[in-house]
């Protein structure tokens, strides 16, 4: 079984890097046989991020500064361009608090995320040479399974 996690997949811009992925998915489980590889992709609106809202973790605070949507190349994908202002504080009650007295430390963080909708992945994975076997995804409308999803964006 090859994971891919957390969204991982939409780190790839483009179709063309996406394709790449997969192809390199499929001939690695190539010599095992029959293998699952398990993709993790995110319905488009939870790739966007809300200006100015922090969400908290733990002892992390992660806030989105800006963010644009751009289209990207020839393929026609959109991709979210983000900046985060990531915050370690010392317990997740100061994160919560954003108490600045106990605050570790901050960074700023940029990400690139493409939006990759259902038909799409299974057009990429057929080029790859990978069947879908298995599709379920959670849309706006909730969990749906099916083999495969329905088309949606």
């Amino acid at each position: 079984m090859f994971p891919s996690p957390a969204g991982s997949f939409h780190h790839l811009a483009t179709a063309a890097e996406q394709a790449a992925c997969l192809r390199a998915v499929a001939a690695a489980l190539a010599p095992s046989g029959p293998a699952f590889a398990v993709l993790n992709i995110f319905d488009p609106t939870h790739l966007q991020a809300v200006v100015g809202e922090p969400t908290v973790l733990g002892p992390f605070r992660r806030t989105c500064v800006e963010q644009q949507r751009e289209q990207e190349g020839d393929d026609g994908g959109v991709v979210w361009r983000q900046c985060f202002l990531l915050q370690r504080y010392a317990s997740p009650a100061a994160a919560h608090a954003a108490d600045a007295g106990q605050l570790c430390w901050e960074r700023h963080e940029g990400w690139r995320l493409r939006q990759v909708a259902p038909a799409e992945l299974r057009r990429l994975a057929a080029g790859a040479g990978l069947e879908v076997a298995r599709q379920q995804a959670r849309w706006a409308g909730g969990w749906r399974r099916g083999d495969p999803c329905e088309e949606e964006r």
